[in-house]
């Protein structure tokens, strides 16, 4: 009862706010989705069938077709089909955990030219008052009649295909595998192809097997994003309520809404005659129930008011971060005071709030630890850690911890490191949002090295430095 009078308590305060301007706030809706299974070279073809009806259809100019390679050796072959294991599930968990689907997922695998056919073959039962046969044959796959309905009810259809791969060895018994797969999605409603794209992924291991598994396991995580990125599947939704700085969204884990998901402000203007969105401001998610999230205000031009359209930033799920420090006061003497690192951090920044996961590497420069004329020893840390954040408008004060080793290695290629120290720091830092996507935090800290190997000396001191934020 609560949810319906707010609903419509939120229909009339729209039909004051916009109705004069002919406004109309827009929320997303599931769509259902159908996916083929993933077709690769040496995949299995459908048996024929006797009551099977064989398709005439022309491939349209501009169609997609597909043209799977084999890597040309045959073992490289089977440890590909051996690792493609539950592939196929994975690819329809990423549909299914997105929260804005439907899913269906058919047994059948569309092969060279079939795309097109497929689309054709669509659109002529859409508009053929034929009833459809039992047993519907398109290219080497078959169809049941209830297979097909399903593919014609459906709003999209994804078509997903391993278009090559590849496994070298190198010169050090490392195993390098590469796989490209492309994956077409097809609006049913128009007959068209919506989006069109390839993933590269990559694996290495000193064992073959393991190495072809690594790269055809990342293909579910580039893919998340890629699907996000299309317009046609980015959720729109709204403001229901505003209550002190919490901001409350239409859709919560219902549509497959994360923590630190960003969210686009959006207002409607006329200019030239024709409707256009116009962005002023931008929120981030900091809590999620079912059927409603609440967001927090990075930044507005103007006041926020219930009803206001918000539209989807799709992001990559990190935040890369190039740094430099210096140690500008050592506490164990001055041999490195000056001491600079230049690194990357990444930061995990969907699915999570103000408690943040991170890791990073930073080389060493200057100083008598990391002068490189000394043994032509080069020193780098690697680390992992957390970031602690509150969010203020623009403001993002944070503070970031940090443990892992600090190796060191010669320029000689086949030099294994050797780790002479345990490095930890802390940071505060402050991170100002200039734009959507843009960050620069100025920091200070403390780090200490901590020897483990004998033969040189523990320091630390204090630290300052600059980080760029890019999201």
């Amino acid at each position: 009862m609560y949810r319906f009078i707010r609903k419509l308590a939120l229909f009339l305060i729209l039909g004051l706010t916009f109705g004069l301007s002919g406004f109309s706030q827009e929320f997303s809706e599931k769509k259902d989705i159908a996916i083929f299974a993933l077709n690769y070279f040496g995949a299995p073809v459908s048996n024929s069938n006797e009551r099977a009806l064989e398709l005439t259809a022309n491939v349209k100019t501009g169609q997609v077709s597909l043209s799977l390679r084999g890597s040309g050796d045959d073992q490289v072959d089977r440890l590909f089909q051996q690792a493609l294991g539950s592939i196929d599930t994975d690819i329809r968990r990423v549909f299914v955990d997105l929260g804005r689907f439907n899913v269906i997922g058919l047994p059948q695998r569309l092969s060279d030219n079939d795309v097109g056919a497929f689309i054709d073959s669509v659109k002529a039962y859409n508009e053929s008052t034929t009833e459809i046969p039992e047993g519907v044959r398109l290219g080497q796959v078959a169809f049941t009649e209830a297979d097909f309905n399903r593919l014609v009810g459906a709003f999209y259809v994804v078509i997903p295909s391993v278009t090559s791969y590849s496994q070298i060895i190198d010169e050090n018994a490392i195993y390098e595998t590469s796989i490209s797969t492309s994956f077409t999605i097809v609006d049913v409603s128009n007959y068209q192809t919506l989006a069109a794209f390839t993933i590269e992924t990559s694996g290495t291991s000193e064992v073959a097997a393991e190495s072809m598994r690594g790269a055809v396991s990342s293909v579910p995580g580039q893919l998340d994003f890629r699907i996000r990125s299309i317009e046609e599947f980015q959720i729109r939704t709204g403001i229901i309520d505003i209550v002190g700085r919490d901001i409350y969204l239409e859709f919560g884990r219902n549509m497959g809404i994360q923590l630190g998901e960003e969210f686009r402000v959006v207002r409607f203007a006329e200019r030239a005659g024709y409707q256009s969105e116009v962005p002023i401001g931008l929120l981030v998610v900091r809590a999620v129930d079912e059927q409603y999230s609440v967001a927090t205000l990075r930044f507005s031009s103007d006041r926020l008011v219930v009803g206001d359209q918000l539209t989807e930033i799709p992001r990559m799920g990190l935040t890369l971060e190039p740094n430099t420090s210096f140690l500008i006061s050592e506490i164990s003497g001055s041999s490195n005071a000056g001491l600079m690192t230049l690194g990357a951090r990444a930061t995990v920044s969907r699915g999570v709030y103000s408690i943040r996961p991170t890791l990073g590497i930073d080389l060493l420069l200057g100083g008598d630890l990391a002068d490189a004329t000394v043994e032509d020893l080069v020193y780098f840390n690697a680390y992992v850690g957390a970031e602690f954040n509150a969010f203020l408008g623009r403001l993002r004060p944070n503070v970031v911890l940090g443990v892992g080793p600090t190796m060191s290695t010669t320029f000689d290629e086949n030099a294994d490191p050797t780790v002479p120290f345990v490095h930890v720091h802390a940071k505060g830092r402050l991170a100002v949002l200039l734009g959507e996507s843009f960050e620069l935090i100025p920091e200070v800290g403390f780090s200490y090295y901590m020897n483990v190997s004998g033969g040189l000396s523990s320091f630390g001191g204090i630290t300052a430095g600059l980080s760029v934020g890019f999201r």
